[in-house]
């Protein structure tokens, strides 16, 4: 065999060789879960068992100073909790944590009407910030498990109470939990 030849068969055994081992998710050379927080960073949780629908709840990040801080109106995108940018930051390093395979991508969605996202057979996670979209998600059987350790990050009364909420939806338990602690969070609560 000529020398030429030779180097030709080693370079596509070798690219043959390595494919396998290539995850089927390219790499993006995005990490949209490491960009800097900004008043544009958010992240959704979504998850629709079947039997009826339950809200997305989503942390969307807001100043120190700004009124909706600590709060929770409920959107058409879906419960809305405002927190602090540390608070964000910590719950994006608690995502990371939880060693999920992230679908990353540039385009920068916008979550818009709640009623109108496609039902998914896990617990799907979105974050949106400057460097894009990432989603994952996992099974819904380890919603308990898998997001009990995400209520460090939260320091707003609020927001930890929204997510420990969100929880008991799917039948975790969530050890001292007061369901009435916020009765504006219940419809039927509201002034009519």
């Amino acid at each position: 065999m000529s020398r030429v030849f030779r180097m030709i068969l080693i370079v596509m055994l070798t690219a043959i060789g390595t494919a396998p081992c290539c995850p089927c998710q390219a790499s993006t050379g995005l990490n949209v879960l490491d960009a800097s927080v900004s008043l544009n960073t958010a992240v959704r949780f979504f998850f629709t068992p079947g039997n009826y629908f339950h809200t997305p709840l989503i942390f969307r990040v807001v100043t120190s100073q700004d009124q909706r801080l600590n709060t929770a109106p409920m959107l058409p995108e879906g419960r809305t909790v405002y927190i602090s940018a540390p608070e964000m930051q910590r719950l994006l390093k608690g995502l990371q944590k939880l060693g999920l395979s992230w679908r990353e991508s540039k385009v920068k969605i916008e979550f818009g009407d709640a009623t109108e996202i496609t039902p998914d057979y896990r617990l799907a996670i979105t974050v949106i910030s400057s460097a894009g979209t990432a989603e994952a998600g996992f099974d819904p059987n380890k919603i308990c498990q898998n997001l009990a350790p995400l209520d460090s990050a939260l320091s707003t009364p609020r927001a930890l109470w929204e997510f420990q909420e969100f929880r008991t939806e799917y039948k975790c338990a969530v050890p001292g939990f007061n369901g009435q602690k916020y009765p504006d969070h219940w419809p039927w609560n509201l002034p009519h």
